[in-house]
């Protein structure tokens, strides 16, 4: 066993006797080279990805960024690939301490041990790549093979297998006799001659105009792609991963330095195109190592192996280009949702009713270049296909060929479903995928290869199937997958032929040049699909390869031209692959095959034919030994019947040959086929498999041949499609048994295909999908989901940790469904995602819409809605079983109304007043589609109207007279008590893949904002927008019913929050998130805090548990790189960090909650830790309800309103809904964001300016919990708040730039604009525009210029508004409210003093456990919290000693600083539960309460005496029945 390790490690034993006593490393010197060895590579691979797809994201892909994403190795190919760096960079750096220890070279066996070795190859992952499979475990063994072909070979299971080496039929050369690349010492000869430059040679040999090119009058251009679809079926050698050396770091996309694993291709003096200087070259790299191969052993002074490198693919014609040649990818590939046996295709698109491939789940694509090859800037993208081999876009021919045979599998599946309807999912898809190998193996030997080898070759090698022989190496040679495999390259057209049904050029989508088909799979989508293409292949000729016009430019010049001058040159790429696997030059291999080896000119042009290019040959290259093999094969004449020279007919002919016989389940080894399939498969011809599989009507005879009188173009109709009737399964029962079989079997089977029998309303018992079909929908749906959520929450939180945090992503992670919103979010998501898969089968059999009912019985229907989480999210909870229902509220404020416990809670939905208007009626953001118009106008772009109307500069800014910047904050503060509107928690789209982060393409849930032309800050292109993300759907709302093919409800969106001023942001709105935020170890009913900081004595909210914080963003901010960061704070609410004025708001509640539980304590001893916290917490909240309504909302929507709408407290009603309307919380209740002052002020204890602690922008005072640790604590920034002014709103200066250019601005110049955002978002959620707002509110709607002015009182205003919206009845529901001029005494408008008075009556009504209800608070209670202020929770919770009497407004002669001493405290006494202590009267009330002299029944706690009846609503309530729930 140790031999066979050492081996593959490359390291050589010496005797044991020579190891020097204690010498010794062991174990745990070799486990810390190995771990410091891994992370060095995986960080490199990891650099080296990202690098790469940033480019791409960018659009500013390389030609060489698309090789190297194109040759990444994949899957265990990757493994494969990382096993040996682990090795080689293990041993390098045991190497390098050895050699700093000993000056001398030393075998490894002298300082590692035996077991040592072992354990290396172990954990390198090295042994696993060699360790011989258990084959007697592998089913079905001798009728099917696995995915990677292990266990084809009996005796030797890992020959011919997927990631393997390549087989070496001659010794490698390299410069160094190891690993270095021939010619990577410029000064190193071979044969007394250094090797040419290959872009020189390539230059002097291949070029090739496109006017030039000879057509070959034999063969057609399919003969070269199907050439290439094979050669996809037997080689891909993986790049390395690594763009930067393991060991100096060295760029390969930035060097021109030769240095593992960059080799780059120099540019010769006087090239053509690109220009002669040392640090000009074009990128290249080295061909991943074998494990242990190359310097392993050699670094470590042993005996090395030369280097090997990987072959990902298997050594059989097995179409693993169709199917995958992984495990992993084959299944993947598969559509396990069907048992047809089929293979995935595309959901999304269809080519004229034909399947396409499916498109890659990859969040980044390469296949984004329609936009750049058109110059259209709106034009669509599409995302890569994907197939068995990565290669499937690399060009739109290639492309076709694989969607022909995708198809074909589908074909044979479905007819092998009908003759054998028995036969499962697996069988169907074995026995389609082994028919479809032996279509390759036939037409590869039968109909391809005697075009390409000649007749000699296929006498000689290829004719009469010898049979299998086990002792034959099957595996694919390195001279036939670097060289010789790749002749077809100078067969190439310089352009893709798209022909019509005549064959003539397409006049709607005509042929393009080839440096346009690559990576272009939307060709295949919107140009027409794969016919015309396929047309072009079998209607027009090859390019012939003459010696004189070999390579044309497409692939010389322009190979993956996408954006860079610097396109690759594929010529000079063989050439220099060549050299990197170190293979022999052309006369070594001319002397393997038998052939003469010239030595001079005149013997080189008689073997070529051609003296002249014997002379320019030899000029370069100085002997014909030194020629590189791909050119020296190349450059012969063609042998009789072929088109490749005698020397690569001989290679290629010797490797099928070694296919073929070292093949066990090769389709002529009897045993394989029965006889009769073996007949039947005689007669299949690729004509027929492509009329099968396209619209093409007529096609040639052989399709390899060009047209001529002696191969005719014949209608498919006359082509005979294979006989499947061999396949016939006859050996299970007699016919009698197989009909009853069949007829039991059939109505099972077609449901499980999604075929409805008869019409919903005649709908019978058994006739559903069933439970089985739905669980696996509901399995592989909960799988995306899942996926989605992991991958987009450490996609956001890498950032974080790696401090590239974007300001999307912040606004991300502070947006993100937590806890119970979390699950209720995931629910809706496995329920849209379930149906989706469902849809999808239906629409695949049916090609028509069916209601989920028509397939679901009503018991499947309640099924997934129980699977899914949907049911929970709407069952009723057992409110009687809940603890004092009438004391106090529950955290998620369920059973608050008792006739419908749900009503106001958290995680449901917010409430319609009108109905959504959406994009498309049902889902669609409005604006989605740009060309849609909303009364014969297009919406404009929100930052085009952000830029127009919102921008204003500080200079601008003016201050508001009356009211404090305590409004704005507190306002803030509010609103996160009474809503939260989760954003979808994933980046990427479940069914496309799209991260939203890197795309400006609108897909669900991306919601990008584009940019407009000439904007000030940002550029305009379409690459660039302002990543946004749709906010989260309720369950069963929007498409979930729609892509059913039922009727939609239209989409809405939860609140996470309750409906109540019940200090949910202090205290959680969720039971878990509730408890975790008291302080259980102590017996005083506390809220946690702090245990690490205190503020002057006092105390600060705790730190998020969270590991990763977004709250480091102190060394960011102050440039100190030493500075101390600390973690978010955590509170009832998410967004406490999001500035430091509500930071410090969140504080002085929290310390109140625990100053009052303190004081309850003193007064009730016997009370314990609930009835304390409980107690105290039903106190803040009143605290919250009299602060806003008697304090802080008739500052905001002015007399009238309160008048109208909040005066006296009409007392509970049961039937008024007090859900937060979905127009308050994504537009009205935003107003305040125009009261932001651009600067959150700090002022000493004099309320001036901080001498230490000065005020801050507020653009650097987004998540700072350090300022409020380490400057000074809160007492400041309360300071700022109570006694500098808000930001007045006016018309022309709305909305500073801390907010509407620098919001979240962390380290990147794309920090969000709040103003954007805020329209955004209610196109998102459907809100319905400014007029029908108005109409709602009774208030007039303005039709035009003149009557928009008059509402505005500012026609220039107006003007620039109908300027961008067209009309006033699009006019976006936020801006038009916030544009609006204030009523009297508020600082709103007249619609939104309507909208966010309407919120707050109905708050306060539907509220059972509102603090002014009788027998929520007693009498005497009522009156003590009549006293509270603002004011006086300031004095009680922080340093401050005088404060206004009105914190909400600017000290003046009638608000003067007062001490605190003089403002009145809550007097607790009502509070103590003693009788004999109360002093409370006898005397009752009509609710039977007790009264007290202190009880003011009389008065209007808003101040407006105004005694009226019980109010009634303005509007009529939305019944219950029609909201969604």
């Amino acid at each position: 066993m140790l031999l066979s390790v050492l081996f593959v490690l490359g390291i050589s034993l010496v005797p044991a006797h020579f190891k020097p006593t204690g010498e010794t490393f062991g174990s745990p010197f070799l486990q810390q080279s190995f771990e410091e060895a891994k992370k060095i590579v995986d960080d490199a691979y990891k650099y080296s990805r990202e690098e790469s797809l940033r480019r791409v994201r960018k659009e500013v892909v390389r030609p060489h960024d698309a090789l190297r994403l194109l040759k990444q190795p994949r899957g265990d190919t990757r493994s494969a690939v990382r096993s040996a760096d682990y090795m080689a960079q293990t041993l390098r750096l045991v190497h390098d301490r050895v050699h700093h220890l000993h000056k001398r070279s030393l075998n490894a066996t002298d300082l590692l041990t035996e077991d040592d070795l072992l354990k290396l190859a172990e954990i390198s992952g090295c042994a696993a790549r060699v360790r011989l499979p258990q084959c007697l475990t592998v089913p079905n063994l001798n009728k099917y093979r696995t995915a990677t072909s292990v266990c084809n070979n009996l005796k030797n299971p890992r020959l011919g297998a997927s990631n393997t080496p390549f087989t070496r039929w001659l010794p490698a050369e390299y410069d160094d006799g190891i690993s270095q690349p021939k010619g990577w010492n410029r000064n190193r000869t071979f044969n007394n001659f250094v090797l040419p430059l290959v872009r020189q040679v390539s230059n002097n040999i291949l070029s090739a105009t496109d006017a030039n090119v000879v057509n070959d009058d034999e063969f057609n251009l399919i003969i070269t792609f199907f050439g290439q679809w094979n050669d996809h079926d037997l080689t891909f050698t993986p790049f390395s991963p690594s763009i930067r050396s393991f060991s100096n770091g060295l760029n390969c996309d930035e060097s021109c330095e030769q240095s593992e694993p960059c080799t780059p291709i120099p540019i010769p003096p006087g090239d053509p195109r690109l220009l002669s200087h040392p640090d000009t070259c074009i990128p290249a790299f080295r061909s991943a190592p074998v494990c242990g191969t190359g310097y392993t052993a050699y670094n470590f002074g042993g005996e090395p192996n030369k280097r090997e490198q990987i072959n990902a693919l298997t050594a059989f014609l097995d179409l693993g280009q169709v199917y995958g040649s992984e495990e992993k990818l084959a299944l993947y590939l598969r559509n396990l949702s069907s048992d047809a046996g089929l293979l995935k295709v595309n959901t999304e698109f269809k080519d004229n009713g034909r399947e396409l491939l499916p498109f890659h789940p990859m969040e980044v694509q390469m296949c984004a270049t329609r936009r750049r090859i058109t110059k259209d800037p709106n034009a669509k993208e599409v995302p890569c296909f994907i197939a068995g081999d990565v290669r499937v876009d690399e060009n739109l021919a290639l492309t076709s060929i694989h969607t022909v045979f995708l198809r074909e599998h589908n074909r044979l599946a479905r007819e092998l479903k009908k003759l054998n309807p028995h036969w499962d999912s697996e069988t169907l898809y074995q026995e389609a995928r082994k028919i479809m190998g032996a279509y390759a193996q036939k037409l590869i030997f039968k109909d391809y290869l005697p075009h390409i080898v000649g007749d000699e070759a296929m006498r000689k090698q290829l004719g009469q199937y010898p049979g299998y022989n086990a002792d034959i190496d099957p595996s694919i040679a390195n001279v036939f997958a670097t060289a010789a495999y790749r002749f077809a390259h100078l067969a190439i057209q310089p352009s893709l032929f798209r022909l019509d049904e005549d064959y003539r050029e397409h006049p709607q989508f005509p042929s393009v040049p080839l440096y346009e088909a690559f990576f272009t799979p939307w060709r295949v989508i919107y140009e027409g699909g794969i016919d015309p293409v396929v047309r072009g292949l079998l209607g027009q000729p090859a390019k012939l390869n003459t010696q004189d016009q070999m390579m044309v430019d497409a692939i010389r010049e322009r190979l993956f031209q996408f954006v860079q001058r610097l396109a690759l040159d594929l010529g000079a790429l063989n050439m220099q692959r060549s050299r990197d696997h170190g293979i022999p030059g052309y006369n070594a291999w001319r002397k393997f095959c038998g052939l003469s080896q010239p030595r001079n000119v005149t013997e080189l042009g008689q073997v070529l034919g051609n003296e002249d290019l014997a002379r320019r040959l030899l000029e370069l290259y100085g002997t014909p030994d030194n020629i590189d093999i791909w050119l020296g094969g190349v450059a012969e004449p063609f042998v009789r019947g072929g088109r490749v020279g005698p020397l690569f007919a001989c290679l290629i002919a010797t490797q099928f040959q070694k296919i073929r016989q070292g093949d066990r389940l090769w389709y002529e080894n009897p045993g394989v086929f029965t006889r009769f399939q073996r007949t039947a498969l005689r007669s299949v011809r690729l004509s027929k498999i492509i009329c099968e599989n396209t619209n093409l009507t007529s096609v040639p005879a052989d399709v390899f041949k060009v047209v001529s009188r002696l191969n005719k173009r014949v209608l498919c109709s006359r082509l005979s499609s294979l006989n499947l009737s061999p396949w016939r399964d006859r050996s299970c029962v007699d016919l009698r048994q197989h009909l009853i079989r069949v007829t039991e079997m059939l109505l099972p089977v077609l449901l499980l295909l999604s075929v409805s029998l008869v019409d919903s309303h005649f709908k019978h018992k058994g006739e559903y999908l069933g439970s089985p079909f739905l669980q696996r929908c509901f399995k592989q749906a909960k799988t995306i989901v899942d996926d989605a959520y992991k991958y987009s929450r450490e996609e956001s939180l890498k950032r974080v940790r790696t401090d590239v945090v974007k300001p999307h992503d912040a606004l991300r992670l502070m947006k993100q469904p937590r806890g119970d919103t979390r699950s209720a979010v995931r629910s809706a998501d496995y329920m849209e995602q379930t149906l989706r898969l469902i849809r999808e089968r239906v629409h695949q059999v049916h090609r028509r819409a069916l209601n989920a009912t028509d397939l679901l019985s009503p018991e499947d229907l309640k099924e997934l809605a129980r699977l899914t989480g949907c049911e929970a999210r709407v069952r009723l909870p057992q409110c009687e079983s809940t603890p004092n229902i009438n004391k106090y509220r529950t955290a998620t404020s369920i059973c608050n109304n008792l006739k419908d416990p749900r009503l106001g809670a958290s995680n449901t939905p917010f409430t319609r007043w009108l109905p959504a208007e959406y994009d498309d009626g049902i889902s669609q953001p409005k604006g989605w589609n740009r060309n849609r118009t909303f009364n014969n106008f297009m919406l404009p772009l929100v930052r085009q109207v952000s830029n127009n109307i919102l921008s204003t500069t500080d200079a601008g800014v003016v201050s508001d007279r009356e009211y404090t910047h305590m409004v704005t904050f507190f306002g803030q503060w509010n609103d996160h008590d009474l809503s939260f509107t989760p954003f979808s928690p994933s980046i990427r789209s479940f069914s496309n893949g799209v991260n939203c982060d890197e795309s400006c393409e609108h897909t669900e849930p991306c919601t990008p904002i584009p940019i407009p032309p000439g904007d000030p800050r940002l550029p305009s292109r379409p690459d660039s927008c302002i990543p946004a993300f749709r906010s989260a759907p309720v369950c069963g709302t929007g498409y979930s019913a729609y892509n059913f093919g039922g009727e939609p409800n239209k989409r809405e969106q939860i609140n996470a929050l309750t409906a109540f001023l019940d200090l949910g942001k202090c205290y959680g709105s969720e039971e878990k998130l509730a408890l975790y935020l008291r302080n259980l170890s102590s017996d005083a009913g506390l809220l946690k805090v702090n245990t690490d900081f205190k503020d002057n004595g006092r105390e600060l909210l705790p730190f998020h548990p969270m590991l990763v914080e977004m709250c480091a963003t102190r060394r960011r901010i102050t440039n100190d790189t030493n500075a101390k960061e600390v973690p978010c704070f955590i509170a009832g609410d998410s967004r406490v960090d999001e500035n430091i004025a509500l930071t410090s708001i969140h504080t002085l509640f929290v310390r109140e909650h625990n100053r009052l539980a303190r004081e309850l304590k003193k007064l009730n001893r016997h009370w314990d830790s609930e009835t304390l916290y409980q107690e105290a917490r039903k106190i803040m909240g009143a605290y919250t309800q009299t602060f806003v309504f008697r304090d802080y909302l008739p500052h905001i929507v002015g007399d009238d309103a309160m008048r109208k709408k909040l005066g006296r407290y009409p007392g509970y009603n049961a039937n008024v809904n007090p859900s937060i309307a979905n127009v308050f919380a994504t537009a009205a209740y935003r107003f305040a964001h125009l009261a932001i002052q651009p600067v959150l002020s700090r002022l000493n204890a004099n309320n001036a300016e901080h001498a230490l602690f000065p005020s801050v922008p507020l653009y650097e005072a987004f998540f700072t919990p350090w300022r409020v640790v380490f400057e000074g604590g809160i007492d400041p920034l309360l300071r700022g708040l109570i006694i500098r002014p808000a930001k007045l709103n006016t018309q022309d200066h709305m909305m500073v730039n801390a907010i509407r250019e620098r919001l979240f601005q962390f380290v990147q110049h794309l920090a969000l604009d709040l103003g954007s955002l805020n329209m955004q978002r209610s196109r998102d959620h459907g809100i319905p525009g400014y007029n029908a707002w108005r109409k709602f509110c009774g208030l007039s709607q303005p039709q035009n210029q003149a009557q928009l002015g008059q509402v505005l009182g500012n026609n220039n205003l107006a003007r620039q508004l109908l300027q961008l919206y067209g009309t006033p009845d699009n006019i976006d529901i936020w801006l038009g409210g916030v544009a609006e001029p204030f009523v009297r005494g508020g600082r709103l408008g007249p619609l939104f003093a309507c909208l966010i008075a309407t919120q707050f009556q109905r708050i306060r009504q539907g509220d059972r456990l509102w603090h002014e209800k009788p027998g929520v608070f007693t009498p005497s209670q009522r009156a003590a919290l009549r006293s509270v202020s603002m004011s006086r929770i300031i004095c009680d919770n922080s340093g401050i000693t005088s404060v206004p009497m009105d914190a909400y407004r600017i000290v003046s002669n009638s608000n003067r600083l007062v001490q605190c001493s003089s403002i009145p405290r809550l007097n607790l006494a009502a509070w103590r539960e003693s009788p004999a202590d109360s002093g409370e009267s006898s005397m009752k009330n009509a609710q039977g309460e007790k009264l007290d002299v202190r009880d003011m029944n009389g008065i209007d706690p808003q101040g407006f005496q105004n005694p009226r009846e019980p109010q009634t609503l303005a509007e009529p309530l939305i019944a219950l029945e029609n909201e969604i729930l």
